[in-house]
């Protein structure tokens, strides 16, 4: 298929910062990441737009 152009995606991620704690902790007994590396790691060449990062406020 001659002059077909392929964009990389746009890729936006989005993490529960609580549930991403406790699975952390959980499945491999750590809570120390290098979150800029992990994204980066899932992303690869495409196009990062935005990290949203959230937690809920605790009462």
């Amino acid at each position: 298929m001659a002059g077909l152009i392929f964009m990389p995606k746009r890729i936006i991620v989005f993490i529960d910062g609580s549930n991403f704690y406790h699975s952390l902790k959980l499945s491999f007994k750590r809570t120390n990441l290098d979150l800029s590396n992990f994204i980066n790691f899932l992303v690869k060449d495409d196009n990062l737009i935005s990290i949203k990062y959230y937690s809920a406020m605790v009462d």
